[in-house]
């Protein structure tokens, strides 16, 4: 792949169906059959491969921490290369990203390709992906239907924290219930204050 010729479009790496090893070859520059590479001995060259470095290393750091923060991180990476439905849904991170945010069911992945874009430019002007504010509101909204598709783990939730805390320390680690009559309570007759 890297001996190809990046001009010739009979060549493995234009023949190839991932974009990836394409977008690899012309990064990486080598010419002449794979043997020579000008790039490498560019300052700006290798700044920039440092910074996607870092950069990927960082999201894989979130996103082991936190998977939906690392899921965003890519999201917002890659929005800004998005063009058309077709590229969203060519990367499986980014349509399930898209499909969560807008509320798209995931049996949806089932549908032709073309109904599935109709359905998704049905719910978002994919354009909108150029707008900061925008992509802020996806991120927002995909983190919370995250957590609630995934329920809210226990530990983090502040309510169920402080109503545990409560249990134990007012009735020495046990559940007390309690019934009220709703009949008498509103039986009573009101009065101004």
């Amino acid at each position: 792949m890297l001996k190809s010729d990046a001009d010739d479009p009979a060549s493995l790496v234009n023949r190839l169906t991932d974009s990836r090893f394409k977008e690899m070859h012309t990064q990486l520059g080598f010419k002449d059959e794979g043997t020579r590479n000008s790039l490498t001995d560019s300052a700006a060259w290798r700044t920039v491969m440092i910074n996607k470095y870092v950069e990927q290393r960082f999201e894989s750091a979130q996103a082991d921490q936190n998977e939906k923060v690392g899921t965003v991180l890519e999201f917002r990476r890659k929005a800004g290369a998005v063009k058309n439905w077709f590229d969203v849904l060519k990367d499986p991170e980014m349509t399930e990203f898209m499909r969560t945010s807008l509320g798209v069911p995931s049996s949806v992945a089932g549908l032709d390709i073309d109904k599935q874009v109709e359905l998704f430019k049905a719910k978002f002007d994919i354009t909108k992906l150029q707008d900061p504010a925008e992509l802020e509101k996806l991120e927002r909204k995909y983190v919370a239907i995250s957590d609630a598709q995934a329920g809210v783990n226990s530990a983090s939730n502040v309510a169920l924290t402080l109503m545990n805390a409560a249990v134990s320390a007012g009735a020495g680690g046990q559940f007390t219930p309690i019934t009220l009559d709703i009949s008498a309570v509103t039986s009573f007759r009101r009065s101004s204050y």
